[in-house]
């Protein structure tokens, strides 16, 4: 990133296919006093991509596997991400909606921001679509930024979405494929 880049625009658009980050609530309030007696917090944050087709095409877009979470410190640095697999999901269809065009379909995968007395540390925590969550660990007060890498390699995906031995694979055409690197948006957490 460049000095002279601005943080501002949340929508970058390729081949006729408009990516956007989604972070409706900005700011973050983290009490001195812990929310729980065991002295743990964890607090729900939107946070997602909407993808608009702009394309004559009717495309599949998706959220198993394709997205990829960066986040920025106030020192422009990206900070580090650890990557815990909880367990592997098996891909559904639901996970490769079918964008028309001029549709959008609008991704928010499970994110929090955990404070965890015991290691004394914040984090914020963002779930991967094939099971698992990217950690962004020690966060202090301050301003941050995020966005999300979408990369898909693909036209065509199998899925086995009844999860029975021996049933047929559905095949799923008209995948995108791209790489973008959505712009950034701005959060900021506070002490409260």
């Amino acid at each position: 990133m460049t000095s002279g880049e601005s943080f501002e625009k949340s929508v970058i658009e390729v081949d006729g296919v408009q990516f956007e980050t989604l972070m409706p609530e900005r700011t973050f309030s983290i009490p001195v006093e812990p929310l729980s007696p065991d002295g743990n917090m964890d607090i729900p944050v939107q946070l997602g991509i909407r993808i608009t087709n702009n394309t004559p095409m009717p495309f599949r877009f998706s959220s198993y596997g394709r997205l990829t979470p960066e986040l920025m410190g106030a020192d422009s640095q990206l900070l580090p991400s650890i990557f815990l697999r909880i367990r592997r999901l098996k891909p559904k269809e639901s996970y490769f909606p079918l964008a028309m065009p001029e549709e959008s379909i609008t991704f928010f995968p499970n994110a929090r921001l955990i404070w965890s007395k015991r290691v004394n540390e914040l984090k914020i925590s963002i779930a991967k679509g094939t099971g698992g969550y990217w950690n962004f660990d020690i966060l202090n007060p301050g301003a941050y930024h995020v966005r999300f890498i979408y990369k898909n390699e693909n036209e065509v995906d199998r899925i086995n979405d009844r999860g029975q031995e021996g049933t047929k694979p559905t095949l799923l055409e008209r995948l995108w494929t791209g790489r973008v690197i959505t712009p950034f948006v701005k959060f900021c957490i506070v002490s409260s």
